[in-house]
């Protein structure tokens, strides 16, 4: 490319000669008129340096500045070493092969919004021992996020991160996103379901859907969120109060529900023009009875759903 003609669209002749002597001068006459012309074309951002990305399997012992596009293959948990820095390992796989990046110190960081099979720039590291560290001028980069799949969309023999909440049924967990329940399983060795309470906020990653079922393994990752506002039991009665509130009880606590609450436990469209007690006799018949899991949280005298689960 032709770097001087197109800093002559920006600067005048003069200007751009002018430019060219005084970055010469800056760097003490130790660089040439070409160099000078390229670094007054990158600070106008007409030059661009073309970034070079190496393949897993090319990257030589002891080489600095590698660039890499790759995929999360999985992601380790936190070391502590005597000395008591920290840091964390990523597992990169591209179609050459796999290789650990490891992160140091305040980059940990750098991991937490990660995903397994997240594709990733990665600029700037230097290998060591078999590995790519991140360094100070080290980059990380998303390419493309892998998105949340909903339970109704999954596929069968197919990979995938789901978000929910957990709730049970007898022996079995299963996760809910609202619309839909499926079971997961822990395969052996990898059980965490202890940690896990109903109501609980998780998101699994990289786990495999087969047979109508969540199967999470060693390379998968768990996150739980705990919610201490969760109401279950059996759903006994709920009457009108008032023209625009509902009262209802589940289990042995009571609820008092206002309008647009009241809609979201019916599960009617907010924009419905029938009255609350029309709606209350045409869908009590369909709830009545039976267990409701509900997230909420209170406001005055009303209970403010954030999310109901019905079994």
């Amino acid at each position: 490319m032709d770097y001087y003609n197109s800093l002559l669209s920006t600067l005048s002749k003069e200007e751009l000669e002018d430019s060219i002597s005084k970055k010469i001068k800056e760097f003490h006459d130790y660089i040439s008129r070409d160099a000078a012309i390229k670094i007054i074309a990158k600070e106008k951002g007409i030059y661009k340096e073309e970034t070079i990305y190496s393949k897993i399997k090319e990257i030589k012992s002891g080489s600095n500045s590698i660039n890499l596009k790759a995929k999360i293959h999985s992601i380790e948990k936190i070391q502590t070493y005597p000395s008591g820095k920290k840091s964390r390992a990523a597992v990169l796989e591209d179609d050459s092969g796999k290789i650990q990046l490891v992160l140091w110190e305040e980059d940990l960081s750098l991991l937490d919004t990660l995903r397994i099979n997240d594709e990733i720039e990665v600029l700037g590291v230097y290998e060591k021992f078999g590995r790519v560290n991140f360094g100070y001028k080290g980059k990380i980069k998303v390419i493309n996020k892998k998105g949340f799949s909903s339970l109704d969309s999954l596929e069968e023999n197919k990979t995938c991160n789901v978000k929910g909440s957990a709730i049970k049924n007898e022996n079995h967990l299963l996760i809910s996103d609202g619309v839909k329940e499926v079971e997961f399983l822990f395969q052996e060795g990898t059980d965490r379901s202890r940690t896990i309470e109903l109501g609980d906020e998780i998101i699994l990653e990289n786990v495999l859907f087969s047979k109508g079922l969540l199967i999470i393994g060693s390379n998968s990752r768990i996150f739980v969120k705990k919610s201490r506002n969760i109401l279950s039991g059996k759903i006994s009665s709920a009457s009108l109060e008032g023209d625009d509130s509902l009262k209802v009880q589940i289990g042995e606590k009571e609820i008092l529900l206002d309008k647009e609450n009241s809609l979201r436990f019916l599960r009617i469209d907010p924009t419905t023009n029938l009255s609350l007690s029309t709606l209350l006799e045409l869908k009590k018949g369909s709830f009545l009875g039976k267990r409701a899991f509900v997230r909420f949280k209170n406001k005055e005298a009303y209970t403010i759903i954030e999310k109901i689960v019905l079994e």
